[in-house]
């Protein structure tokens, strides 16, 4: 999303790996690192954690601060921290996936996989209200009890934005306000499955939350082969987000990645 610089934490974060990296190991606080993380959203919290701690070093963070008033649950800080110039900033983040059903233009164009979600709510939630938390009585006296009242605030969106199959991999047009250089892929209707198959040879793996963030581990196990894959859709009913996977040349019985996307049941 295009933000004014004051707002755009992209800017102060935008190398932040979208998958752990291996001098940034991923333990989750007050959790057994054995135990995988099912919630994505939850996941990528501890991946901005993380980023956030080796690469800013603030002098304090906090996360997933909730502000209570009268009992009731107002809003919940993301992250609060402390920068080494004593500097304290509120920053929300989102990782989010959304299928383009319109032209691209305007940000409702884009819903989630589920139809419950929409880019253009989404966007305006936390701008308009999620962002300004700390500005509300209840937010300033919950963040200045822990001695992290806000100086600024910060938002930032990441994710990936999936078009219909037949329009990749030409550049659709777009509104302004989302980034030109986002990370994209395809999506289409379970019958239409079988044109992911014009390239040969091909082969599928399908990925699960937490991993839709990182790259596909296409062990012998986890591929399917273009009629396992034609099964799969014939009795689809929810989406599924899949990995088209292409020989890997450089190395012998080894698949990589050559685009992903979510095939949707028929009447989605």
């Amino acid at each position: 999303m295009q933000l004014p610089p004051e707002l755009d934490a992209y800017q102060l974060l935008q190398h932040t790996p979208l998958a752990p990296h291996p001098d940034l190991p991923f333990k989750p606080d007050g959790t057994d690192p054995e135990k995988p993380i099912h919630r994505l959203g939850d996941y990528y919290e501890h991946l901005v954690n993380t980023v956030l701690e080796n690469y800013l070093q603030p002098t304090d963070i906090k996360r997933n601060i909730q502000v209570i008033e009268d009992k009731k649950t107002l809003g919940e800080f993301d992250f609060l921290y402390r920068d080494q110039n004593g500097v304290c900033t509120h920053l929300e983040c989102a990782i989010k996936f959304y299928l383009c059903t319109g032209d691209g233009q305007t940000l409702d164009s884009f819903e989630g996989p589920n139809r419950r979600d929409r880019l253009d709510l989404k966007w305006l939630k936390m701008r308009d209200k999620q962002s300004y938390l700390g500005q509300t009585d209840a937010g300033a006296r919950t963040a200045k009890a822990l001695g992290m009242l806000p100086d600024r605030r910060s938002i930032l969106i990441q994710g990936w934005l999936f078009y219909p199959f037949e329009e990749m991999p030409d550049q659709p047009a777009l509104c302004p306000d989302i980034a030109a250089d986002h990370l994209r892929g395809w999506w289409l209707r379970a019958a239409d499955a079988e044109r992911l198959c014009d390239s040969e040879p091909t082969q599928f793996q399908i990925l699960q939350k937490p991993h839709w963030l990182a790259l596909p581990d296409p062990t012998p196990d986890a591929l399917l082969s273009q009629e396992k894959l034609a099964a799969v859709a014939q009795t689809l009913n929810k989406p599924i987000l899949i990995a088209r996977l292409t020989p890997d040349l450089t190395a012998q019985d080894k698949w990589r990645e050559l685009d992903r996307g979510f095939i949707v049941p028929d009447r989605w």
